[in-house]
């Protein structure tokens, strides 16, 4: 497990550094190519939740109680599937990016909620396209790479374990 949180811990700390260095280096909505224009820094700060959407006070605060839900709920499946001893790097591995994405965008929302180190929104600051002929239209940051390369991990992994399932219930008939 201690692997496991290794790389919850890591992808907080990066998804931490990288607001703080963005917060304190740039100015806001002023773009950056970084890898020319494939990769730019644009630093925002979203007062909504995902994708920029607005919501009320109240909303905002049960996102945050969900978010906290949702973290509790993959720590315990973590655990449960670490006890399980079977082959299953893949899931546990996408299940820690998805845990260190969700602590790191969580910490900025409370950081909003307690009014800390002069927060006004999630900090999102990464920008990836081709030029100016296709830019990826929402701006993010590493938590919330995290999040989704770990969803996206957990399919493939859940899809390949179905598969073996499958051809193990194949080969008993």
């Amino acid at each position: 497990m201690i692997n496991y949180l290794f790389i919850t811990f890591f992808v907080i700390l990066a998804d931490q550094f990288s607001k703080f260095y963005i917060k304190s280096s740039f100015q806001e909505n002023i773009t950056t190519n970084i890898l020319g224009s494939f990769l730019r820094f644009n630093y925002i700060n979203n007062p909504g939740i995902v994708f920029g959407i607005q919501v009320d006070s109240i909303f905002y605060y049960i996102v945050i109680l969900l978010s906290l839900l949702i973290i509790i709920y993959i720590s315990f499946l973590m655990k449960g599937m670490i006890h399980q001893n079977s082959n299953n790097s893949f899931g546990l591995i996408s299940l820690a990016l998805i845990l260190g994405g969700a602590i790191g965008n969580i910490i900025d929302r409370l950081f909003v909620v307690f009014r800390l180190f002069d927060y006004s929104g999630v900090v999102d600051f990464i920008s990836i396209g081709f030029g100016e002929y296709y830019r990826f239209p929402y701006i993010f940051n590493i938590a919330d790479a995290s999040v989704t390369i770990g969803i996206l991990v957990f399919i493939y992994y859940n899809y390949t374990q179905g598969r073996k399932l499958n051809n193990a219930r194949a080969e008993e008939i």
